[in-house]
């Protein structure tokens, strides 16, 4: 009995065998076609796609109450495992939320700013105000120059105001310079004093 439980060893010896909770994520797994045919162990082996896989179903299943949220990296690993074959349906809502900004995020608590972002985020009205007054003088100019462009030559199309200005704040401000413009702009109204917010306008009644 001995010896037939050493040979059984032996022959599942290097096969990474997952656990009974992982066998039971694999049954609801949407594998692939690539990876349909595959062993388990090139299923949940380090290059397989099953983590990520167990990962988009938690996420799926419990939101931003998942343990490990999915990064856009991983979602773009997923996405291309899939190629020439529609997505599933979770990772197609996944990807349609993130596209449009939409993604929860996990909770957990904030994390402060330090003294220089803090200062940074009390300068940020004025450097913008600033920002806003050189992008009008900038596009004046630019809008100048294409207009002076002969037929033969391409003209391009010049940035809006407020576009020129957040480029001149990223500039100015370190910690601004991974943010895009519509968060650059969210900060500035959370940090507007009331008094200067504009009256939001009511809906007409029917």
């Amino acid at each position: 009995m001995a010896r037939g439980n050493a040979r059984k060893s032996e022959r599942d010896c290097g096969r990474a065998e997952p656990s009974s909770s992982e066998r039971v994520v694999d049954r609801r797994l949407d594998l692939p076609r690539s990876f349909r045919d595959k062993s388990i162990h090139d299923v949940w082996g380090p290059n397989g796609p099953a983590a990520l896989l167990r990962r988009l179903a938690q996420e799926h299943e419990l939101g931003r109450l998942a343990p490990r949220q999915l990064t856009k990296d991983e979602l773009a690993q997923l996405v291309e495992l899939y190629e020439d074959e529609p997505l599933p349906k979770a990772l197609r809502h996944l990807v349609v939320l993130e596209l449009r900004n939409q993604r929860p995020a996990r909770p957990g608590r904030k994390t402060g700013l330090n003294s220089i972002q803090r200062l940074e985020q009390d300068l940020l009205p004025s450097v913008y105000g600033r920002a806003m007054r050189a992008a009008a003088w900038l596009r004046k100019r630019l809008l100048q120059r294409e207009e002076r462009k002969l037929r033969w030559q391409t003209k391009e199309l010049v940035p809006s105001q407020t576009e020129l200005a957040m480029d001149f704040v990223r500039s100015r401000l370190p910690s601004t310079r991974a943010l895009d413009d519509k968060t650059i702009a969210n900060r500035l109204s959370a940090i507007k004093d009331p008094s200067e917010k504009k009256p939001r306008a009511k809906a007409a009644k029917r």
